[in-house]
Order: C-alpha cells, then sequence, then structure tokens
C-alpha cells in the first residue's frame, strides 16, 4: 500500500480518520494525500464562478484549516500532501480515487441521522457505495489504531472469495485474529452443519490463516454484527459491499453503509465484483 486519499470536513470524526490514517501510513510506508472538497452547485459550476470562489473567504478558511491539520502532531514520520478543490464532495473523492490509483480511503462517519444525515453523513454512504477502493470509516478516536483482532461478516458464498486475500493482508500486516462471522436471521435462517460447510469451504478456498468460526443468531444481519461485536470487542469490523446502485439499493441498502453509521468501531468496506456463483443456490462451499 503505497497511496491513501483521506477527505475531510474538519469534523471531529473526520480528524479522528485522518489518525488511523497516519498510523495505517507509517506502519506501511505509505503516502497521505488530505483532500477537502467545498460543494459547488452544478448551477455555478462556470469558469468565472470558479475564478471568484478561488479567492473566496471560505476557500481562504479551507486553505488555512487543511495545512494546520497536514501539521498535527499525528502526522509526524508520514509524508503528507493536502488540496482544497470545488465540486461535488462524493464525487470528487471517488474521481480522485480512480484517477490517482489510491489503494484505500480512509473517512469520517458521523453517524447522523434526518437531514443531518442527508447533508454530511450521505457523503460517507455515497464513497462506500462507489469509491474503486477499500473505504475504512472512523467514527470515534482511538488511542491508538493497533488491529489484535477483526470481525469479517459475510455470507461466505463464491463472490466474496476474490477479494479477501485484502482482508488477509490486512490481518497479515497487525498479527490479527480473523473472527469469521456468519450472522443466521429468521428470514435466512440455515442449520448451523449448512452454515460450517459453507465457511470451511471458504477457509480452504482462501487459505485463511489464524481464524475462529462464528455462527451467530438474530434479528436482523445489522443487529447480529453489531452484537456479536460488542461481546468479542475486535479492534476492526471488516463488511463486503456490492455497492448497489438505483433500484435494488433502494429496496434492499447496503449493509456496509449502514454499519458505518452504528458501529462504534472503524468498518472497512471491501468492494466485491459481481462474478456468477457457478456453485448452484445451495452454495459453493456445502459438503
Amino acid at each position: 500500500m503505497k497511496n491513501i486519499l483521506v477527505p475531510t470536513d474538519f469534523s471531529e470524526q473526520a480528524e479522528n480518520a485522518a489518525e488511523v490514517a497516519a498510523a495505517i501510513a507509517r506502519k506501511v510506508g505509505a503516502h497521505i494525500q488530505l483532500l477537502h472538497v467545498i460543494d459547488l452547485p452544478s448551477y455555478v459550476d462556470s469558469p468565472s464562478f470558479r475564478l471568484i470562489a478561488e479567492s473566496s473567504e471560505i476557500k481562504q478558511k479551507a486553505d488555512v484549516q487543511i495545512e494546520e491539520l497536514a501539521k498535527k502532531a499525528f502526522f509526524d514520520g508520514v509524508t503528507v500532501s493536502f488540496s482544497v478543490e470545488y465540486d461535488s464532495p462524493y464525487q470528487c473523492v471517488v474521481d480522485t480515487a480512480k484517477r490517482d490509483d489510491y489503494e484505500l480511503i480512509v473517512i469520517g462517519s458521523h453517524g447522523t441521522s434526518g437531514i443531518e444525515k442527508f447533508l454530511i453523513g450521505s457523503v460517507t454512504e455515497k464513497v462506500i457505495q462507489f469509491a474503486p477502493c477499500p473505504v475504512l470509516a472512523v467514527k470515534n478516536r482511538m488511542e491508538s489504531f493497533d488491529v489484535k483482532s477483526l470481525v469479517f461478516a459475510s455470507n461466505f458464498f463464491g463472490e466474496i472469495s476474490e477479494n479477501f486475500q485484502q482482508v488477509q493482508k490486512f490481518a497479515d500486516l497487525y498479527g490479527a485474529k480473523i473472527h469469521l462471522l456468519k450472522v443466521n436471521t429468521r428470514h435466512h435462517f440455515a442449520s448451523t452443519r449448512y452454515n460450517r460447510n459453507i465457511i470451511e469451504g471458504f477457509v480452504d478456498e482462501c487459505h485463511v490463516r489464524n481464524y475462529t468460526v462464528n455462527i451467530y443468531d438474530d434479528g436482523t444481519e445489522e443487529e447480529g454484527i453489531l452484537h456479536f461485536c460488542e461481546e468479542t470487542n475486535p479492534d476492526l469490523l471488516v463488511i463486503p459491499t456490492h455497492g448497489r446502485t438505483g433500484l435494488s439499493h433502494l429496496i434492499n441498502g447496503s449493509l456496509a453503509e449502514n454499519l458505518s453509521e452504528h458501529s462504534p468501531r472503524p468498518v472497512l468496506c471491501i468492494k466485491v465484483k459481481h462474478v456468477p456463483i457457478k456453485y448452484g443456490i445451495i452454495g459453493p462451499y456445502s459438503k
């Protein structure tokens, strides 16, 4: 990992995310790019407006704030660059990550609701949904980002295995134990025997190291994941996300986006590329 993108709105949560990003960058020798995006309404997106905006008070204030952030003590020993842009915030973050091949985005999660969620929280949600690389959403400040254990929650079907090596590499970096978690719900129930067969097949397929197998019953997937994490207290939660769009996203939502809001611990969202499951509806690893 060589480059980490850290969007910031200068909030407490964004600074918490920057501190976590600094810890990761220091460990792997990565460069950090701080990015603040001033929301530019489409109806004023013109060269003349941008010229005026560049010298505006809001731009000058943002320039000072991002430079002050880059000088924080937690960035000691880390190479940091920074920029302030005018654009749609989530679109600028996603486009920057694609253009410059960032390998990780670390972003603050506000855990907001109502109108505040609509205005602020939706940026993190959309970044998770559309980003081309893993997204680490951080809400609370951590005394030190040292991942001794992580929870990887999944259905453990075929498409997940295509991306699991990103999780294993992150766990190996910290020497972390991986708690593999399958949540059993009333509406998507499967026997313990079936679930264990699925997970054991996944372990064999992906060569998972230093792990435990966990099957947890609860009302919903989100509740089960949050409750399991309350009981095991991992340092990190890892969730695959399919990045649904359109009607599918409206109906199904995104578990990763919801957990990034509601989880008190950092959530690493790994984008899963959709591949046909060639093993049939019973699942790829059943025995």
